[in-house]
């Protein structure tokens, strides 16, 4: 009966829209609303009218992640309560936010530093540079094996995630840190982990998306220097630039790569046909390579697709989101939300917003902010090692006298608060080492920079 009751109502609910709203007076940061009625499903709000979310990401089905605008924390929300699941505190405020499709893992850019974190249990896995200003676009793969990162300095990188994840953190906590050349670790590893790095745009990237099949998938970006790119993500190739009349702030594609979808910045929304000649798709081509939204007033902040491709789905900051049918270019139902909506995320299902029984939540811990290591925890001084091995044998001697649950219990705690004294310890020592690392390196790049500008400017001289 109760997957007859799951299926029965997976069926009856549609697609379900999260809307960013930064600016509500109503404590509302988050809104679900379906897509085929328009009617508001959920609101999920915050502590307090300062906690504004700047971005989201879902996390799977189950969980709802947003970086606040102005406060260096992710706040977390379980899709089945509107309230506050959990508050992260994160190094630095987050400037963009994205979780892979399995809601494995999540990747959050702090500046010109990327971070990915294990959903699950919290821990900081990798830490990526090769930006040289703040990342503004992240994107996974459908598969999770490459993350596409956009940056104020006009480029645009593809990581290989497998490498990133699987090098593991020496002792230090430095060595999964990427310097700007691409390569993870030691100097004698050299394990690159950047598939591609491309710098065609001449304008900050407003946004990147990647279509499905993985390695062989295309990957999009959109900047504001008015063009669109198509790229392949195995061999790296350049197969389509696109010139607009405004700033790009927003692309899309459908599953089959036949359409791309471009919002502008005036609030215009232009359909592509991708497979035209490129004299006929180009810039100031005529309207057989190209069909325009037009509706919105203002900047178009994020596109998506419903679940069965016949409907677009667009969020403007004019405070609007408007479902369109692709085929006639109508506006089928325009929500009126009164405030900018600066990002959105689509859920093929609400089964996890309506279900109010007992359903199964996978963990979330807090995620941290100093790399993990393997070996961190593991490792103690010989004064720990003595201490929890005195604690041992006192809490068996005790055992052996009463054999009382009392006293397993209690030998539990003993064990499990000395591991965790262990372990903080050791996490003192990495930060320490950590800071002496970065340090070093800021000096380092300063003195690059500025020897490259003394060596350009007395070249032109």
């Amino acid at each position: 009966p109760r997957k007859r009751m799951i299926l029965k109502m997976s069926n009856a609910e549609g697609d379900v829209l999260f809307c960013c709203l930064p600016s509500d007076t109503n404590n509302i940061c988050i809104q679900a609303r379906s897509v085929e009625v328009g009617g508001i499903i959920k609101n999920f709000k915050s502590s307090s009218n300062e906690d504004q979310v700047g971005c989201i990401a879902l996390a799977g089905s189950h969980y709802l992640l947003g970086a606040l605008l102005t406060k260096p924390f992710i706040a977390v929300w379980a899709l089945q309560k509107e309230q506050v699941y959990l508050r992260i505190s994160c190094v630095g405020r987050v400037e963009a936010l994205a979780c892979t499709f399995d809601g494995v893992y999540c990747a959050g850019a702090v500046r010109e530093k990327i971070y990915i974190w294990e959903i699950g249990s919290g821990q900081l896995l990798a830490i990526a540079q090769r930006h040289f200003q703040t990342v503004t676009a992240l994107r996974f793969s459908d598969t999770g094996t490459h993350l596409i990162s956009g940056s104020k300095d006009n480029s645009v990188v593809v990581w290989r995630v497998p490498r990133l994840l699987s090098e593991g953190f020496s002792n230090s906590g430095m060595e999964k840190c990427i310097s700007t050349d691409g390569y993870v670790g030691h100097a004698s590893d050299k394990e690159q982990t950047v598939l591609h790095s491309w710098s065609h745009h001449t304008q900050p990237v407003s946004a990147v998306y990647c279509t499905q099949g993985g390695k062989l998938g295309r990957v999009v970006t959109a900047s504001l220097d008015r063009t669109c790119k198509v790229y392949e993500m195995e061999s790296g190739q350049l197969l389509c630039s696109l010139l607009f009349d405004s700033s790009v702030s927003a692309v899309m594609a459908d599953v089959a790569e036949t359409w791309l979808f471009v919002g502008l910045t005036t609030g215009s929304i232009v359909q592509v046909n991708l497979y035209l000649p490129s004299s006929i798709r180009g810039a100031g081509a005529s309207e057989k390579g190209r069909a325009v939204f037009k509706g919105h007033s203002k900047s178009i902040s994020h596109l998506c697709l419903s679940s069965r491709g016949t409907l677009l789905i667009s969020a403007s900051k004019d405070g609007t989101v408007r479902t369109w049918d692709i085929r006639s270019k109508q506006t089928l139902k325009v929500m009126s939300l009164k405030v900018p909506v600066t990002d959105m995320c689509l859920l093929w299902t609400s089964l996890t917003l309506k279900c109010t029984g007992p359903l199964k939540v996978p963990p979330l811990k807090p995620f941290l902010k100093q790399p993990f290591t393997s070996e961190g925890s593991q490792e103690m001084t010989a004064a720990d090692n003595d201490s929890l091995s005195s604690e041992l044998h006192l809490s068996e001697t005790q055992f052996e006298q009463d054999g009382n649950s009392h006293d397993i219990d209690q030998m539990i705690k003993t064990l499990s608060s000395k591991s965790q004294e262990g372990a903080a310890k050791m996490s003192e020592v990495s930060q320490e080492k950590l800071l002496a690392e970065i340090t070093k390196m800021q000096k380092i790049h300063k003195s690059l920079f500025q020897f490259t500008k003394e060596s350009l400017l007395n070249s032109t001289e």
